[in-house]
C-alpha cells in the first residue's frame, strides 16, 4: 500500500504498469518521480514502447478513428467472434494460485453452493468498462456452474447497498466478485448485513 498519489505511482510504474485509466497519480506526479529517481527514465521509455507497440500492431496510427456505422449498428456488437476472443481471453488470463484438497475440478457427485448477491448477478459481471454491454448477454456465475451442474443451489447470503468508503476493503477481504462501479473512481457499494428473518 502506498502512503499517497506519487508513492502509488512509483509502485505501479516500478511493478510493471504501463498506464493508468482512471487515477491520474502518473500523470501528476510522473515527472517528479523521475526527477527524484524514483522512478528511471528508462521505466518510462520502456512503458512507452510497449503502449505505442500495442497500437501500431492494432493499426491505430492508419486507422485512428472508429468507424461510425459500426460503432452504433447494434448487429456489430456481441458478435459470435466476440464472444470466442472474449472466451479465450479469459481462459489466458486465469491463474489458479492454490488447489487445496483437490477442490477443481468440481466433483459432480457433491453439492455446489453459489453464495451471495454477485452469484445471480448478470449487471456487474460486465465490469466497469461496459460499453456497449447488455446484461442479458452476460452469464452469471450461477447460469456458467448450472449450466455444467443442474443441481447447483444459490442463496443471496446479504444484500448490496451504496456504501462510497468501504467498498475497497470489501472487495480486499473477500475475493469473490465486486460489483462493475468498484473500480477506481466510479461508483463504489460494498455488501450489507442480512436482516433478521
Amino acid at each position: 500500500m502506498a502512503a499517497d498519489g506519487p508513492g502509488a505511482a512509483a509502485a505501479a510504474l516500478n511493478g510493471g504498469t504501463d498506464m493508468e485509466m482512471v487515477s491520474t497519480n502518473i500523470r501528476d506526479s510522473g515527472a517528479q518521480l523521475v526527477q527524484q529517481h524514483l522512478v528511471s527514465m528508462s521505466r518510462i521509455d520502456d512503458a512507452v514502447r510497449r503502449i505505442l507497440r500495442i497500437k501500431f500492431r492494432a493499426g491505430l496510427f492508419d486507422h485512428p478513428y472508429v468507424d461510425q456505422a459500426k460503432a452504433v449498428d447494434p448487429a456489430s456488437f456481441v458478435t459470435a467472434a466476440d464472444r470466442t476472443a472474449a472466451r479465450t481471453a479469459a481462459e489466458k488470463s486465469m491463474v489458479l494460485l492454490k488447489n487445496d484438497n483437490a477442490t477443481l475440478p468440481l466433483d459432480p457427485t457433491k453439492t455446489t453452493a453459489v453464495i451471495g448477491p454477485l452469484g445471480d448477478d448478470q449487471h456487474d459481471m460486465l465490469g466497469p468498462w461496459w460499453g456497449q454491454g447488455k446484461d442479458a448477454d452476460a452469464v452469471s456465475l450461477l447460469s456458467g456452474i448450472k449450466a455444467q451442474d443442474p443441481n447447483t443451489t444459490f442463496t443471496l447470503g446479504c444484500t448490496m447497498k451504496d456504501v462510497r468508503s468501504a467498498c475497497a476493503d470489501a472487495c480486499r477481504r473477500v475475493r469473490l466478485g465486486r460489483p462493475r462501479g468498484c473500480s477506481g473512481r466510479g461508483e463504489r457499494r460494498t455488501a450489507g448485513r442480512a436482516g433478521a428473518r
